[in-house]
């Protein structure tokens, strides 16, 4: 009778052991589609699961609170999973920029590139967290690097643009902002910088013509841009006499 119950006890740990595998196995290959399609819904799904692992990731990237979310990305790293290192570095960085802690953002930015060195993002977001720290020169690397990747990505040309006219390259900005309206005409933002930038070039028609659209889409604009169409208008008139 002993025997019996042994036995069965062992082919009932067997099969329990089995069927966590198997969901385990299952909960993997929906995570590894989730990093393919960034699917919300589906992150729920794995965040709910009794998967100790990539429900950690999922739990991170659905949580609101900064605090929280560093801990858990930081959890998931620890335990070395076999899918989503790179994006957790990534996503760990992203939360650490955004908490003012771009340094530390950076040695995750790092990590994320040593394990995907294919991919834009971590560039684009390097580059931002190097601009915040002022080193202009490195953000600009990254941005461009971004770009050889993803010559698509529009806000990389306006975050590089925005670096370049720090460093007063107003020819390299004024291009980056002229890819950016090209293909994006109603970028309000875009063409307020455009327009500051050809105030400093000497171009005060069409300063004041950028700003003037700046203000048209969008109406909270209208006070910074005035301040700058007034100087154009006054350099304008200087030029005239």
């Amino acid at each position: 009778m002993i025997k019996i119950i042994k036995v069965a006890f062992l082919f009932n740990l067997l099969f329990f052991t089995l069927g966590i595998q198997a969901q385990k196995v299952t909960t993997e290959e929906i995570f590894k589609q989730y990093l393919n399609s960034d699917n919300e819904d589906m992150a729920k799904t794995i965040a709910k699961s009794k998967d100790g692992l990539y429900s950690l990731y999922c739990q991170g990237v659905l949580s609101e609170d900064n605090d929280e979310q560093i801990k858990l990305f930081t959890q998931f790293i620890a335990l070395n999973p076999k899918y989503g290192m790179a994006e957790a570095y990534l996503n760990r960085g992203i939360v650490f920029a955004l908490v003012e802690k771009h340094e530390l953002a950076i040695i995750d930015y790092d990590q994320a590139i040593a394990l995907n060195p294919k991919e834009s993002l971590i560039y684009y977001f390097k580059g931002a967290s190097l601009a915040s720290l002022e080193q202009l020169d490195s953000a600009i690397e990254n941005y461009t690097k971004s770009l050889s990747i993803d010559p698509d990505f529009e806000m990389t040309y306006y975050m590089r643009g925005i670096s370049y006219y720090d460093l007063k390259k107003y020819n390299e900005a004024l291009a980056d902002f002229n890819v950016v309206l090209k293909n994006e005409p109603t970028n309000d933002g875009a063409h307020l910088l455009r327009g500051i930038i050809y105030n400093e070039m000497g171009e005060y028609k069409k300063a004041i013509e950028d700003l003037e659209e700046g203000k048209r889409l969008n109406k909270d604009n209208t006070k910074d841009a005035d301040i700058i169409i007034a100087d154009a208008k006054e350099k304008l008139k200087a030029t005239t006499k």
